[in-house]
């Protein structure tokens, strides 16, 4: 009898142990997640389809999507889903794009979509979810920008950054306003966990005017990669800053280089600016400053996108974030055969 009440009661205490280490793991478990409210993913290195998807098959409430080309199939089908499960989805994009497998199949399950037939450009890449989760960077939804092409995309779990967001594609999607024609939204500047960021929208912005103050303000370093740089303003911006000792580093497009672009100007005042190496397209449009902040989005640095398209930018003032971008654009720069400089570069970001 003694034995029997002793195995009872080492099973107990087992039981508890067990017990015990479960909550403690599933406590860890959710402070991980709750500091995942940043998400950031680039092209050729991450795995882009199985993220969009996860967030898309996931939707519990609204998908609304405005996006300058839609093209991949897997992407679309995932969307009808959605769509036949109840989800509301709804799409504005570009009429130029209009031609698209892959979008014609989305109109043709019912899916609304919203055309902007202007000669400028709809030129956002952004994805709000459940009014909750913001997916936006330099990534069109197409094979070439997922597959090929170098890209940044940002995921954010964030309301209030998703009510910005939604009030943009109300603008284009209900009231048929673009470029011009929209209203500033207002609230530019919120906290996801801790971390600010601002949050800007072209034309109504003008994202130029704060990306300048940004460069102005810069102490150490500016890095940047860039598909289309021809805004006279901000590569002054980045002269100067070069002119005042602080180290600027960027890559270009090199399909983009003209007479227009900053890449001759900067190289002329020997500063240490790159062609890229990728047979596609370099198609980022980011900066970093002081190693802590990222500026991103759809806004290539150009007058039209700063005057006519519809853009935007998210600027994440955080450490850990800017460190990625930094890691990424050292890919992007350096050759295996380089990659003392690239260590020696992040070295620096790090101190």
């Amino acid at each position: 009898m003694k034995r029997i009440f002793l195995i009872l009661i080492i099973a107990i205490i087992v039981s508890i142990s067990s017990l015990s280490r479960s909550c403690k793991f599933e406590k860890k478990y959710e402070v991980v997640q709750s500091t995942e409210f940043i998400k950031v993913l680039f092209t050729r290195y991450d795995d882009l389809i199985p993220n969009l998807k996860f967030y898309i098959d996931n939707a519990k409430n609204s998908i609304y999507l405005a996006v300058f080309e839609i093209g991949n199939e897997e992407i679309a089908k995932a969307l009808i889903s959605a769509k036949k499960r109840g989800i509301d989805v709804k799409v504005v994009t570009d009429e130029k794009n209009a031609d698209y497998k892959a979008l014609r199949e989305i109109m043709n399950n019912k899916i609304e979509v919203v055309f902007q037939n202007l000669e400028s450009y709809m030129h956002h890449k952004f994805a709000v979810i459940d009014s909750e989760i913001v997916i936006t960077g330099s990534m069109n939804w197409t094979d070439n920008d997922i597959f090929k092409n170098d890209n940044n995309v940002v995921i954010i779990r964030s309301r209030l950054l998703a009510k910005n967001y939604l009030s943009e594609f109300y603008q284009m999607f209900y009231q048929k306003r673009f470029s011009r024609d929209k209203k500033k939204i207002g609230n530019n500047i919120i906290e996801v966990d801790g971390i600010k960021i601002e949050n800007y929208f072209s034309p109504q912005d003008k994202p130029s005017r704060r990306i300048v103050q940004l460069i102005n303000d810069a102490q150490k370093t500016i890095d940047f990669a860039s598909f289309s740089f021809t805004h006279e303003r901000i590569g002054n911006a980045m002269i100067d800053a070069y002119k005042r000792n602080v180290k600027v580093r960027g890559v270009f497009e090199k399909r983009q280089i003209s007479k227009f672009s900053e890449y001759e100007k900067f190289k002329k005042q020997k500063m240490e600016v790159y062609l890229d190496n990728n047979p596609r397209n370099m198609h980022n449009k980011f900066i970093v400053i002081d190693s802590q902040i990222v500026i991103t989005g759809s806004y290539n640095f150009s007058s039209n996108a700063d005057n006519d398209n519809d853009e935007n930018i998210i600027i994440i003032f955080s450490r850990e974030v800017a460190l990625k971008y930094l890691e990424y654009l050292n890919r992007l720069i350096y050759s295996d055969k380089q990659s003392f400089l690239y260590l020696n570069h992040k070295q620096e970001a790090l101190q």
